[in-house]
């Protein structure tokens, strides 16, 4: 994020071969983690680790950020992992449900 900034006001002081354009039409929605994980992507993997570590030093409590490279149908790429309290979002409720919950919820 760092990096990105001095590469931001770089563009604003006029030195643009520091900088790509990137452009991308969220029209159709885009998911943070996989939109992060294509940012991540992109840099060296100095950047890329400075990066993470900034998104760790946030302060959210019990959040921590990974990217870790995946293969999926044969294509590789990066994968970025949210864990809340050392699990996955959603890892709670993903078990069979053949059994009654007190609570409610859509699925």
């Amino acid at each position: 994020m760092k990096k990105l900034r001095q590469r931001m006001q770089a563009a604003k002081e006029g030195v643009t071969d520091l900088m790509s354009i990137l452009y991308i039409d969220g029209s159709m929605g885009a998911a943070g983690d996989m939109l992060t994980a294509a940012l991540l992507h992109t840099m060296k993997s100095e950047e890329r680790a400075e990066a993470l570590k900034e998104l760790n030093a946030m302060g959210v409590p019990g959040t921590e950020f990974r990217a870790e490279e995946a293969v999926k149908c044969g294509i590789t790429g990066l994968s970025m992992r949210v864990l809340i309290n050392g699990e996955e979002e959603g890892a709670a409720h993903a078990h069979e449900h053949a059994h009654h919950h007190e609570h409610e919820h859509d699925h």
